[in-house]
């Protein structure tokens, strides 16, 4: 990675950090790289792993892999890539990406399921 790319990933880091602040998850914070188990790009959540990416070029499934590995490592229920859309400084514009087992643990957790039972058929 270039000097140049790793500024343009420590800025969207940084704008996520800001953002997850502004909705009051203060213990949001950048991870420091190098770390031979790595856990993402942003910490503060005991079962959920975030990774932040601000590229031109988009490998969805790459970063779905590395996601998983991600989570493997820090032991994580819940993962997301965040993806920086060019142009934009506002995360509410960005692109979240899950892998499967986080959007099962998102439906698990919602009570989908009980939702859907509850709610009358048309």
């Amino acid at each position: 990675m270039t000097s140049k790319e790793k500024q343009k990933g420590n800025r969207a880091e940084r704008i996520v950090v800001a953002w997850l602040h502004r909705f009051g998850y203060t213990q949001a914070h950048r991870t420091r790289a190098g770390f031979v188990d790595d856990i993402g790009d942003v910490d503060g959540f005991a079962n959920v792993v975030i990774e932040v990416k601000d590229r031109k070029t988009l490998n969805l499934f790459d970063w779905l892999r590395q996601l998983r590995r991600q989570k493997a490592a820090k032991d994580a229920g819940l993962g997301f890539v965040i993806v920086k859309k060019r142009g934009s400084l506002d995360p509410h514009d960005w692109a979240f990406l899950v892998d499967s087992d986080t959007f099962l643990n998102v439906l698990t957790r919602s009570n989908w399921q009980r939702l859907k039972e509850e709610t009358p058929e048309s």
